[in-house]
């Protein structure tokens, strides 16, 4: 069940009780690339958007899916999907 105060999140698992979700977040990284392309080293990592109430919450102990995600999202977070 999810518990919205003061818009911060308060997650936990009506399954098992568990406080720790997986979500997906999508990532901008900037790299430090040879001049045949070879990758040296990571400069800069940004995440797109905060972790907001919309996205797909995966329990990370029981796989139990908070959200409405599709099939996709979920194999890409790594989620069951039944």
């Amino acid at each position: 069940m999810m518990k919205n105060t003061n818009k911060k999140l308060n997650m936990i698992c009506p399954d098992c009780g568990n406080d720790t979700w997986l979500v997906t977040l999508p990532v901008t990284e900037k790299w430090l690339v040879g001049k045949d392309g070879t990758m040296l080293r990571m400069v800069k990592k940004k995440f797109e958007h905060k972790v907001s109430a919309d996205d797909a919450f995966i329990c990370s102990k029981c796989g139990y899916v908070y959200g409405n995600p599709s099939k996709e999202e979920l194999e890409k977070s790594g989620g069951a999907f039944s």
